[in-house]
This record gives C-alpha cells, structure tokens and sequence, in this order.
C-alpha cells in the first residue's frame, strides 16, 4: 500500500513515478490484498490497462494455488503427514496425554 500512495503522491507533484512493473512485483510477492485495497483507498491505477487486467491474473493465479494447497493431499505436495497415535506411555496420567500427535514417516521422501 505503500508503495501506490507513494507513486500516487508523486504523480501528484509530477515527479518521477514508480513502475507498474515494481508495482506489480509487489502483489506477486503477496502483495495483492494491499494492491486492490490501496487502489481503492487512494483512487490510484483503477482504470489503467493492461494494469488492471494483469493485477487480475496475479490474484486470480495465487486465489489458484492458495485452493490447490488447500484442498490438495498433504503427501501430493510433498508434506509429510501427520496422524494421531497411542502414546508410547504404559500409563497414561490422562485421556489427552494417551494420543500423541506423530509424523506418517512413509510419507516423507
């Protein structure tokens, strides 16, 4: 956000602006929230092509990975698994202490 409201103060004062490309790397980086709040906000690139369309894409492509991640299974990207199992315990002290949370070592590379 603030790199748009400082880009919007130098347009302002007919300064030098900051390029859309840095503009845009900062919401490739995850930046994307605070790109279309800072628009909003400041009233800054909000009809400006291809800007729009390609801030679009960016969120539209990490709203993408973000679901993929989400509903993927944990072993399909790599991440090991992670199960409950009887503690190793005799004698547990209590019903919580009895399960232990342990990594599905079969899962991992």
């Amino acid at each position: 956000m603030l790199r748009f409201w400082q880009d919007k103060s130098r347009a302002r004062a007919g300064e030098r602006r900051i390029p859309e490309a840095n503009l845009l790397g900062l919401a490739l980086i995850g930046g994307t929230p605070g790109a279309f709040l800072a628009r909003h906000l400041f009233r800054h690139k909000t009809r400006k092509q291809p800007f729009s369309t390609q801030l679009w894409m960016i969120a539209a492509v990490q709203a993408g990975v973000a679901l993929g991640l989400l509903f993927s299974e944990p072993s399909s990207i790599g991440a090991p698994e992670w199960r409950f199992a009887p503690s190793d315990s005799s004698q547990p002290t209590s019903a919580a202490a009895a399960w232990r949370l342990t990594r599905d070592r079969s899962s991992t590379r």
